[in-house]
């Protein structure tokens, strides 16, 4: 189950776990390097102010979705009842996406 949901530049993602969202973050910002480096070599020398020498990057955003230890917890209630908190997420996502559809 998604764990973070993520906007990048390139657009949106979801990411399972925190030492996935480190290398998101890290592989997003080299390539928002890689992008500022190719469009700086695109503009003449003379051209170049300082401002544009520095590379800034975007912020990163994301969400988390839930905290771990209350999910655990919450799944061990619904268990009680004979529900299963990843089979309610499921429907709930396969809704929203056929929605988007629509």
């Amino acid at each position: 189950m998604p764990r973070f949901h993520v906007n990048l530049v390139s657009g949106e993602t979801f990411v399972y776990s925190q030492e996935d969202l480190r290398a998101l973050k890290t592989a997003e910002e080299e390539q928002q390097r890689l992008v500022h480096k190719t469009t700086l070599e695109s503009i003449p020398e003379a051209e170049r102010t300082q401002e544009m020498l520095t590379f800034i990057p975007a912020k990163f955003h994301f969400v988390e979705l839930y905290e771990e230890d209350y999910l655990h917890e919450l799944e061990n209630r619904l268990k009680t009842y004979g529900l299963i908190l990843k089979a309610i997420w499921w429907q709930m996502v396969s809704c929203s996406i056929s929605l988007k559809m629509r």
